[in-house]
């Protein structure tokens, strides 16, 4: 994200075990990902019962 130069990253939910929010965390912490907006939560409810499905094999892309 950071050589690509993307300014804003929009995403519905996390997941504990398959995220990476802390990852970005610690990079945003050490001053690499500086600059770059977050914005968590869009439409959560439905994010995380698509992300359940997809987890459980019952949706694939």
């Amino acid at each position: 994200m950071v050589y690509a130069r993307i300014k804003k990253v929009v995403y519905g939910t996390e997941h504990n075990e398959y995220g990476s929010k802390k990852t970005f965390d610690i990079l945003k912490q050490n001053g690499i990902a500086t600059g770059i907006e977050v914005v968590s939560g869009l439409g959560k409810e439905k994010a995380l019962e698509l992300l359940n499905k997809f987890l459980q094999g019952k949706i694939k892309f």
